[in-house]
């Protein structure tokens, strides 16, 4: 929320070693299983978000 914040957060999670050996041993399972390293869900995502576009553009017309 602000710079105390940070700094008491930055303090906080310097002092747990064993948080932030927890944290570096599941992260990389994290981060595979989350929506940043889903290629096909993310390309479906994108797909219908284009066919929105297209669906809208047809039906406004030369307005735009």
């Amino acid at each position: 929320a602000d710079r105390d914040a940070y700094l008491s957060a930055v303090e906080r999670l310097a002092a747990d070693v064993s948080g932030r050996r927890q944290l570096r041993h599941e992260l990389r399972a994290q981060v595979a299983n989350s929506a940043l390293c889903d290629a096909s869900g993310l390309t479906a995502r994108i797909e219908d978000a284009y066919q929105q576009m297209w669906s809208q553009y047809v039906a406004n017309g030369d307005e735009n």
